[in-house]
């Protein structure tokens, strides 16, 4: 489970003291608008690991890689997953609060973890 600074409940309620900039429904509409125009087929390849209790395939989406296409290959996707949402951490992948995610996940599936 990622560390944060607030207590979850607070988190849940959180919202930043951010100005909204002026164009940003209409950034938003025309990058929706562009990634409707990408081929956003996704293939799923078996990638060879260290690590035998879990299968790993990778998942590669044509041209662009904005969350919706993540999302898309992720409902898309047939086999066992789940998903974690870094909300702040953009392409860094949750970094080390996935790194803890990981290990947690695989103390779990071992039985060293309650």
């Amino acid at each position: 489970m990622p560390l944060f600074d607030l207590p979850l409940p607070e988190l849940r309620t959180y919202r930043p003291d951010l100005a909204v900039p002026e164009d940003l429904d209409a950034f938003w509409t025309s990058t929706l608008e562009e990634t409707r125009g990408h081929d956003l087929a996704t293939t799923f390849t078996p990638v060879d690991t260290e690590l035998t209790v879990i299968d790993t395939p990778r998942c590669d989406v044509r041209e662009i890689c904005p969350p919706s296409t993540v999302f898309a290959a992720y409902n898309h996707y047939g086999g066992p997953k789940e998903i974690i949402e870094y909300a702040w951490n953009d392409h860094e992948g949750g970094e080390g609060f996935h790194e803890i995610a990981k290990l947690r996940w695989l103390a779990e599936r071992l039985g060293r973890m309650s």
